[in-house]
């Protein structure tokens, strides 16, 4: 293989801001999965007053109060704030790919807050009203933690196609070609 048909080495600097991408996303990654699990505990033990005994605005303090609620809605703004820092990292990597992505889980945990919010709004009124606001809390959720998935399943598929297509390329070369001796 002649030096001018070798592709061009990736950059230690490329490489090294691909890994801190993919570590930046794990770690959120691992933010949502506990922010799941803060979800589901307050779905099975948080106690909110009944319907009507607050108005909205003072429901919010009344939820608060319990412990599992505010770590849920801090570990929730922490993840917004990883989540827009992850999509700005990748616009000054310019690696369009994980800005996509990191984009896409930032908008699921918009919806998420968004249902969240309306969740706690609604439940002050009836429990039945918040039901689909829960229901847009996980919707939010399944676009926020996929929507990293899709990006590592691709990094790896990318990775193997490259691996592949190198060792299908130097096998290739060293192919005799024709039927002499």
């Amino acid at each position: 293989m002649q030096e001018q048909d070798k592709p061009p080495a990736a950059s230690a600097d490329a490489l090294r801001g691909a890994y801190r991408l993919e570590v930046h996303a794990l770690a959120v990654l691992v933010l949502l999965t506990l922010q799941y699990a803060l979800g589901m505990a307050n779905n099975f033990w948080l106690s909110l007053p009944d319907a009507g005994e607050y108005e909205a605005g003072s429901y919010f303090v009344a939820a608060w109060t319990q412990g599992m609620f505010g770590a849920h809605v801090v570990n929730g703004a922490i993840i917004m704030i990883a989540l827009v820092c992850l999509v700005a990292r990748a616009c000054w990597h310019r690696d369009v790919w994980w800005a996509v992505t990191a984009f896409a889980s930032l908008v699921g945990v918009g919806v998420a807050i968004a249902g969240g919010v309306r969740f706690v709004q609604a439940n002050a009124v009836s429990q039945s009203a918040a039901d689909s606001f829960s229901f847009m809390m996980s919707w939010g959720f399944i676009l926020a933690f996929w929507g990293l998935v899709a990006r590592f399943v691709r990094f790896r598929v990318e990775a193997a196609s490259a691996t592949l297509s190198a060792t299908l390329s130097a096998t290739l070369s060293r192919t005799p070609t024709g039927s002499g001796a």
